[in-house]
């Protein structure tokens, strides 16, 4: 039977160290003896500091003592201790060994011993770091992925020269205001067209480079003359379409139109150059002038080349043609 226990004992795949009242090794199972290099004959009564250098520390014997004397049980673990037993001749590689060591007390015949079980997890630590490591490129592969879909995106739905909203956003932000317009009857949504005259001269007179530079100056003056909650696109060239959404009064749209043509009155400073322009500015609103997208588009466009025809530098209603 003996034969038996030892067997089983040396089988395991943990380390069996069993240690009795007076610090001495009883049991060393065969996968000790694997790890150590040292045999049941060299360490069975043997002081446990001498063959496991953890129980040299002060820390560790009061652990020990207080297993035997007290019956407490005590679990280390390798992620935090790294290692516990080592080979004879140490070697480098311990440094990146990890084992949980697990002490308990066990009583055989009235005496105390106490019974520490020794698990390698090196393995198993090698495996989280990898998964670990994993994780983190995923999470920097979908953090990528994210911005890549987000510039995407941004680049579909704006104009690369000024950064406003394309065509195909600004109808977007027409068709919900129309729609929010029909819920609340006491509201009005206005689109003005915006032509800058003879923008084809800036062109022409100091190049496309300086052209390009005096859009990027209208679009940001345009802004600054709206609410946050307001819609400004680049349509093509010198074109430029604003959405006002949920007006109270249909002259709100007079008042922001007016506003708008003053604001080009101050000339455009780029690369010392001073430069004055005007605008023609067509409105429409809904639900008087059109019911849909389009409509409101060629109405505001109409009342744009009105203004045009009567001499530029203005604004006008599409119902004023009437």
């Amino acid at each position: 039977m003996n034969s038996l226990f030892n067997c089983l004992l040396d089988s395991l795949a943990q380390g069996i160290l069993l240690v009795d009242k007076e610090y001495r090794v009883v049991i060393w199972n065969g996968w000790l003896e694997r790890v150590t290099g040292l045999t049941k004959a060299e360490v069975i009564g043997e002081k446990v500091s001498s063959v496991c250098p953890c129980f040299a520390e002060l820390k560790f014997r009061r652990i020990l003592m207080d297993t035997l004397v007290h019956g407490q049980n005590c679990f280390f673990a390798g992620i935090l201790h790294h290692a516990f037993v080592f080979p004879r001749d140490g070697g480098a590689s311990q440094k990146a060994k990890r084992q949980n060591m697990q002490i308990e007390s066990f009583f055989y015949q009235g005496e105390p011993f106490a019974l520490i079980q020794i698990t390698d997890i090196t393995g198993q630590c090698r495996r989280v770091r990898c998964l670990q490591t994993l994780i983190k490129e995923l999470e920097s592969d979908i953090q990528t992925v994210k911005k890549a879909e987000a510039s995407a995106r941004h680049s579909a739905l704006h104009d690369p020269l000024t950064g406003l909203c394309n065509r195909n956003l600004f109808y977007d932000h027409l068709e919900y205001a129309i729609n929010q317009t029909k819920r609340d009857r006491h509201c009005f949504a206005a689109v003005l067209f915006i032509d800058l005259d003879s923008f084809k001269n800036v062109n022409d007179t100091y190049g496309h480079i300086i052209g390009d530079e005096l859009l990027k100056k209208v679009a940001k003056r345009l802004k600054e003359c709206l609410r946050q909650t307001d819609v400004v696109a680049r349509f093509a060239g010198d074109e430029f379409v604003i959405l006002l959404p949920k007006l109270r009064r249909f002259y709100a749209a007079n008042f922001v139109g007016e506003k708008i043509r003053r604001s080009f009155d101050q000339a455009f400073e780029i690369e010392g150059i001073s430069i004055s322009i005007t605008a023609s500015i067509g409105i429409s609103l809904y639900p008087v002038d059109a019911g849909d997208v389009e409509g409101m588009l060629k109405k505001a466009d109409q009342a744009m080349y009105a203004v045009k025809t009567l001499g530029k530098n203005n604004y006008r209603l599409y119902n004023d043609r009437a």
